[in-house]
């Protein structure tokens, strides 16, 4: 096996305990443990320290973009949510997992246009200093 097979094993590997590891611990203990991850505790870690709003939204950013993948099985007991009344529109609406999904998007969409915002706002000051 070659070392970027065998390395690319480990981290397959090591995803899959930490994500069994975490969902061992939320069925086993009553307890209000929060069980994370590093990238998990180093994204805390930024939001605790940051602040000025581009760092924030940034954090914000990231802490969503964390998410997007982790979304699947948090819903299962919302399997599908009944569709809209009418005349042949009564299939399945809309699963609580793609409702996530899509509220996760949208918000990750509005965080990027705040922080090109911030950056805009900071360049034109750094410009009219520049002038003085």
């Amino acid at each position: 096996m070659a070392p970027a097979q065998q390395k690319g094993l480990e981290n397959a590997f090591n995803k899959q305990v930490v994500q069994n590891l975490q969902n061992d611990f939320r069925g086993a203990v009553d307890l209000e443990i929060k069980v994370i991850d590093r990238t998990a505790l180093i994204l805390d870690i930024f939001a605790q320290h940051a602040k000025t709003r581009e760092g924030k939204l940034q954090v914000d950013l990231a802490l969503h973009e964390y998410r997007k993948p982790r979304l699947t099985k948090m819903w299962t007991h919302l399997e599908r949510q009944s569709g809209a009344g009418g005349v042949g529109l009564r299939g399945p609406g809309e699963s609580q997992l793609e409702i996530d999904k899509r509220l996760l998007r949208d918000r990750i969409i509005v965080l990027k246009r705040k922080i090109d915002e911030v950056q805009k706002q900071r360049n034109l000051h750094r410009k009219g200093r520049e002038n003085l």
